[in-house]
């Protein structure tokens, strides 16, 4: 282990300040630092797919777990919701990429995340660790102020978001070739408009064949027990050319003559049409959500994000704009 120790002069104590600046081994030294210090940790760790932090009852967590985050393998619900069982009180700051830990005198500041990747030494880790006080005292203002700008996560929330989690993919692993892997990156959440209209007698054959592909598909997304909370809506049509770029599992959101906003939905399958150009959209969506009047909806979301929806045209969104759209549908 490459370890590096700077010492200097405290201002406020004769006592002096150490300083350890670890590249490697970084969680084990992370715990070893952590474990006779007493009193609550407040801690701001982005990502979480592995209980590496020893947090008790009383202790604060501050991460990113919006359905982006979890969709995407970063951080598992499942984790947050074992601590949440603890007492561990969760909460959720979008965009989050701090990586910080203060219990006691020690404080603890570098790019680890409490991961897989990083626990089993496929990254290469920096984090520093030091007792000075000022630093400590400071970097635990900056940690509650994260947290005073987040969202606290309930057992319910995370419960939902249980289903959308998908692994993260092994460094090293089988690679995809470059067009794969690309469009798998690109493909994430999507806004669309739609419209009533007559459709082509061959997209309800397409319709009837994808039903129980569909129904296989949700199953092995959300679990044997999808139908209870969920519904497949099989009323979009889309070009099957552009269709294309959904995959299974990405979210997708449609507004409706460009006046509802109809709540989020999983792609489950996209059924071809055999004599047309259109393909079937089959959506799986939560049963207690319902659609939501634009009007309405402009009151609760900046004027980016408003016409965003109000234009209604396919728009794949980001990260910020996802968490943002979902928040309409969280009450």
């Amino acid at each position: 282990m490459e370890r590096n120790a700077v010492l200097c002069r405290n201002p406020e104590s004769a006592a002096p300040m150490t300083t350890d600046i670890v590249i490697d081994r970084t969680w084990p030294t992370i715990t070893k630092a952590l474990r006779n210090q007493e009193g609550r940790t407040i801690a701001a760790i982005a990502f979480m797919t592995k209980p590496l932090l020893s947090l008790r009852n009383g202790d604060i967590l501050v991460c990113d777990s919006s359905r982006y985050r979890v969709a995407s393998g970063d951080t598992d619900p499942k984790v947050l919701l074992a601590y949440l069982r603890k007492g561990v009180r969760i909460w959720h700051h979008p965009n989050l990429h701090a990586k910080a830990i203060v219990r006691g005198r020690t404080a603890i500041v570098g790019s680890a995340n409490s991961s897989n990747a990083s626990s089993s030494g496929q990254l290469s880790e920096l984090v520093a660790i030091f007792n000075d006080r000022s630093a400590v005292a400071a970097t635990r203002d900056r940690i509650e102020a994260l947290v005073r700008r987040g969202v606290p996560r309930d057992p319910v929330t995370l419960e939902d978001l249980v289903p959308f989690y998908r692994p993260a993919k092994r460094l090293g692993g089988p690679q995809k070739s470059p067009k794969s892997r690309t469009q798998r990156l690109k493909a994430r959440a999507w806004c669309i408009g739609t419209h009533n209209d007559d459709e082509h007698p061959s997209l309800e054959v397409a319709r009837r064949r994808g039903t129980p592909k569909a129904a296989k598909s949700a199953k092995g997304l959300l679990g044997a027990r999808w139908s209870r909370t969920y519904k497949v809506d099989d009323d979009v049509s889309w070009n099957a050319s552009s269709a294309k770029q959904f995959l299974r599992g990405d979210l997708m959101f449609d507004v409706l003559e460009k006046r509802f906003l109809r709540p989020p939905g999983t792609i489950v399958h996209v059924e071809p049409a055999t004599h047309h150009s259109d393909a079937v959209l089959f959506i799986c969506r939560e049963r207690r959500q319902r659609s939501r009047g634009l009007k309405n909806v402009r009151k609760q979301v900046d004027q980016k994000i408003f016409m965003i929806l109000k234009r209604a045209n396919m728009r794949q969104l980001t990260a910020v704009q996802l968490d943002n759209i979902n928040q309409i549908f969280s009450d």
